[in-house]
């Protein structure tokens, strides 16, 4: 909400950007209208793979969390969207890409990797997120603010 400038770039404390990666992102999204462009990102650590391969589509979106955080945003977008709300075991990007979708703000995809992810066994994710009574109530949860997601049972 304090942002003065017409991006921004959410990042964990544990993840980095590549060199040339915030320039990158400007270029795609500067000259267009989309609320956000997401490049792939290299997780590091405990595993190793690639995140975000698929364009952004919202039916992308009904089954699972296609969209890391790592994404520069249109501050107007954030504003119109009311930014991240609070989400009690992680998924504020998630649910954040949601409340796009459901504008009909478009996101754009970058092809190439821009950003590293840190996966570690002390992760939120994995002392949150995914234990599994934590996890089913996140589920109900999302379903509950996005009626259209089926996300029961997928992990």
């Amino acid at each position: 909400d304090q942002a003065e400038t017409p991006y921004v770039l959410p990042l964990d404390a544990d993840n980095r950007l590549r060199p040339a990666a915030c320039e990158r992102l400007l270029a795609a999204i500067a000259p267009t209208d989309a609320a956000f462009v997401h490049p792939l990102i290299q997780t590091f650590g405990e595993r190793s793979e690639v995140l975000g391969r698929h364009p952004y589509t919202p039916n992308r979106l009904v089954g699972a969390n296609t969209i890391d955080a790592m994404a520069l945003i249109a501050r107007a977008a954030w504003a119109e969207a009311g930014g991240y709300d609070d989400v009690q075991y992680g998924w504020e990007d998630y649910d954040l890409w949601c409340r796009f979708a459901e504008r009909g703000l478009a996101g754009l995809h970058l092809a190439d990797i821009l950003a590293d992810y840190r996966t570690h066994p002390n992760s939120m994710i994995h002392a949150d997120t995914e234990q599994p009574d934590q996890r089913r109530a996140l589920i109900a949860d999302m379903e509950s603010r996005h009626p259209w997601l089926r996300l029961t049972g997928r992990r």
